[in-house]
C-alpha cells in the first residue's frame, strides 16, 4: 500500500511540474499558509464561531 501511494504522489509532483516530492509539499505549504493564517486569527479573534468551524481546534480563551 505505501509504494503505490508513494508512486501515486510521485505522479501527481511530475503533473504539477515538480521534480520532487519535496518540492510538491513545499508548494502546497507555501499555497495553504494564508488560509492557515485566516484559521489562526478567526480562532483567536471569534473563539465561539471557531468551534463550529473547527470543533475541537477552537482557542480556549481561558488560558
Amino acid at each position: 500500500m505505501r509504494i503505490r501511494a508513494a508512486d501515486a504522489l510521485g505522479k501527481i509532483a511530475l503533473w504539477n511540474g515538480c521534480q520532487t516530492l519535496e518540492e510538491l509539499l513545499t508548494d502546497a505549504a507555501v499555497d495553504l499558509a494564508p488560509r492557515v493564517r485566516s484559521l489562526e486569527m478567526l480562532c483567536r479573534s471569534h473563539p465561539k464561531r471557531a468551534r463550529h468551524v473547527l470543533p475541537g481546534v477552537a482557542a480556549d480563551k481561558s488560558k
